[in-house]
């Protein structure tokens, strides 16, 4: 038992865990770093903050959505229950970058990220699952030193993407409604036109926001930008995005060209599942070898396998959902 744990306070146990260390808070609640007594491990401990049933219907309906899953690129969920009247949810504790500070150095190497987390998705799609809020704060990356490799160099390191914060996700068959028809939720610069208006959506929105995360990687910002929320929700329904080679040419045709279909207004027009735009950035890798990546004029001048941050279970999450009226 870690030292820090054992001189921690009665008042600092929540069900068999033991609070150490605030990491985030949201509109939501907090997320400590905390000690699981029983398995003797860390967890991210998520503790709701609120007597509105629907944020608690919301919050138990996270852990029971992804503790259904168990995939290598989806963070796991180990526990949930309510101790000294606090709902709490004990999740895999990750320490790395989300995607928002992820450097931008290799084209590659964010392809390849994107790729791996297409395939996690398709996993929780099989399952009926639907994200509904992808954006590059709810992917973390854990990055080492390869064998041999240099770590200071983002190519000398390998890295593991996980898909995050599954708390707006909601089974495609659900019978159980938690949302007002019409409302919107999930974050405006990343959503599929047809969840912007308030429609019905399936997996194939998910689909839409790994293209519009893969864009935000290459250009540095999303496809739509806006200060101003409901601007933001017009533009992802009635504008069309700038290519992706337009802005940058150094962007080749072909991936410019995925992008762009995971990016159609009609969810018909884009890659149908997840697993056809992973299958689709394999073949942009396979036609691109390392040596012939290329670094865009607008990407980061920092790389390597880089200084852990800690966890901090996508707060910016909350914070938008909270703006959209969904806290």
């Amino acid at each position: 038992m870690p030292p820090e744990v054992a001189a921690a306070s009665k008042s600092a146990h929540l069900g068999g865990f033991v609070k150490i260390q605030k990491v985030g808070t949201g509109a939501m609640g907090e997320v400590y770093k905390a000690w699981d007594l029983k398995e003797g491990r860390w967890v991210a401990l998520k503790i709701l903050r609120s007597n509105d049933m629907v944020q608690l219907a919301r919050f138990v309906r996270e852990a029971q959505v992804a503790a259904g899953m168990n995939h290598p690129n989806i963070t796991k969920i180990y526990d949930a229950g309510k101790d000294k009247g606090l709902w709490y949810i004990a999740m895999q504790f990750l320490a790395g970058h989300t995607l928002r500070a992820f450097p931008r150095t290799s084209r590659r190497i964010s392809v390849e990220l994107m790729r791996d987390a297409a395939r996690a998705l398709q996993y929780a799609h099989d399952k009926g699952i639907v994200h509904r809020d992808l954006k590059p704060e709810n992917f973390m990356v854990q990055s080492k030193p390869k064998p041999g490799g240099n770590a200071k160099s983002i190519e000398g390191c390998s890295h593991h993407i996980y898909v995050m914060d599954f708390g707006i996700a909601r089974p495609s068959d659900a019978s159980t409604q938690l949302t007002i028809p019409g409302t919107v939720m999930g974050s405006p610069s990343f959503m599929s036109p047809e969840q912007a208006s308030g429609h019905q959506v399936d997996h194939r929105t998910d689909v839409y926001a790994l293209g519009a995360t893969l864009y935000d990687r290459l250009l540095g910002r999303p496809p739509f930008e806006s200060k101003n929320i409901f601007e933001g929700l017009r533009l992802v329904q009635e504008q069309l995005p700038q290519r992706p080679r337009a802005a940058d040419p150094t962007i080749d045709a072909k991936l410019d060209a995925i992008v762009m279909k995971t990016l159609e207004k009609d969810p018909g027009k884009r890659y149908q599942t997840a697993t056809e735009l992973a299958d689709a950035l394999d073949g942009w890798l396979a036609e691109n070898a390392p040596a012939a990546d290329v670094e865009g004029p607008a990407a980061a001048k920092k790389g390597g396998c880089g200084k852990a941050a800690v966890w901090l279970l996508a707060a910016g999450a909350a914070a938008c959902a909270a703006a959209l009226g969904m806290a």
